[in-house]
C-alpha cells in the first residue's frame, strides 16, 4: 500500500461486532488515491467531506463546519441551531 502524502490523505474506520464485547475490532485502512468521503452511523453521527479542506459534521442535534488547515490542525465552528 503506498504511503499517504500527508495525514489528510489517510483515514481509518474501526468497527466492532455488535453483541461481542470481547471481539477484536476490525480495521479498514485506506490511503491515497482512495479517499474518505462520508461516514454515517445511525441518526446520531454524519461526517461528510465538502471539499479539499472542508467537512460538515452532525453529532446528535448539533452541526459543525470543520476546516482542516495546511498544518493539519482543524478549525471547528459549531452552528447555533441544529438541523
Amino acid at each position: 500500500m503506498p504511503k499517504p502524502k500527508s495525514d489528510r490523505d489517510s483515514w481509518r474506520l474501526q468497527v466492532d461486532r455488535l453483541g461481542e464485547a470481547q471481539a477484536r475490532p476490525g480495521q479498514f485502512d485506506a490511503s491515497a488515491p482512495s479517499g474518505f468521503d462520508e461516514i454515517v452511523v445511525g441518526k446520531w453521527l454524519h461526517l461528510e467531506r465538502m471539499n479539499t479542506a472542508g467537512w460538515w459534521l452532525r453529532l446528535g442535534d448539533r452541526e459543525a463546519d470543520i476546516i482542516v488547515k495546511p498544518d493539519g490542525t482543524a478549525e471547528v465552528t459549531w452552528r447555533e441551531e441544529g438541523f
